[in-house]
């Protein structure tokens, strides 16, 4: 009876530890090398196009 409770246990704590590493995850790909904390709460907003009206890539045509 305590082995299988005790595996009950370890199989709760492995799906949260599986989530935890997760978002961890994500928070890591948010992270773009900018040396900034995404969680902090002085982070700047960072957009995709950095900001520019039309994006990065300009065409003249």
């Amino acid at each position: 009876m305590l082995i299988q409770q005790n595996n009950v246990i370890l199989a709760n704590l492995t799906v949260i530890l599986k989530g935890i590493k997760k978002i961890l995850s994500k928070i890591s790909d948010e992270n773009d090398g900018n040396g900034e904390d995404p969680l902090s709460e002085n982070a700047e907003l960072h957009t995709a196009d950095n900001g520019k009206a039309g994006g990065t890539e300009t065409k003249n045509s």
